[in-house]
């Protein structure tokens, strides 16, 4: 039976010049063939060619492209008072929030799929199967980090971005309904 998917990456899909890319193209491709879904891609980087967006187009029922606001140092400060780990810090925006917010709200989604733990700097709640895809293990990456770190300073600010982390994830994926992870390392 045909799901209707609300699909959230802040992920530049193209250039497919990556692994993280080519996973979600992959993913994206193999889901809409018996689905909807509606791709929300927030990016950073260039303007999707013609060519880009006729790929995008012929597989998805509807494709929304909104440009992710330049982090700033007293944004990411800002945001990082409310104990939110740097990575979800610095993509933090009340804008693009609001933005997923409405879309959420206006579409009558079976499930929204968070893509990558980046795109749960966007997270609104709502009625719908939330689910998160987890690519990489980010509290582990923090603690390896941290692990190796020998200058004072630095080892302090990982100390506390790993807190910062431990809790965000604990907080996200109470918010979720199912977690999926890509490996048994993630």
């Amino acid at each position: 039976m045909s799901k209707k998917i609300l699909y959230i990456t802040t992920t530049s899909i193209f250039p497919l010049n990556s692994g993280d890319r080519l996973l979600t193209w992959g993913i994206l491709k193999r889901m809409s063939l018996n689905n909807r879904v509606h791709l929300l891609n927030f990016k950073n980087e260039r303007i999707y060619s013609n060519d880009e967006m006729g790929a995008l187009n012929s597989i998805f029922e509807k494709v929304s492209l909104y440009s992710m606001s330049k982090p700033s140092i007293v944004k990411t400060m800002l945001y990082s008072f409310q104990l939110l780990p740097f990575m979800i810090a610095k993509r933090s925006d009340f804008n693009n929030s609001r933005l997923t917010k409405m879309i959420i709200k206006e579409g009558s989604y079976d499930v929204v799929i968070w893509d990558h733990l980046r795109s749960t700097s966007f997270f609104v709640k709502n009625r719908f199967c939330n689910v998160l895809f987890e690519h990489n293990n980010e509290y582990k990456i923090v603690s390896n980090m941290l692990s190796t770190e020998e200058n004072f300073l630095k080892k302090m600010a990982l100390s506390i971005q790993s807190w910062f982390m431990k809790n965000y994830l604990k907080k996200i994926h109470a918010l979720m309904d199912k977690v999926l992870y890509v490996s048994s390392y993630d």
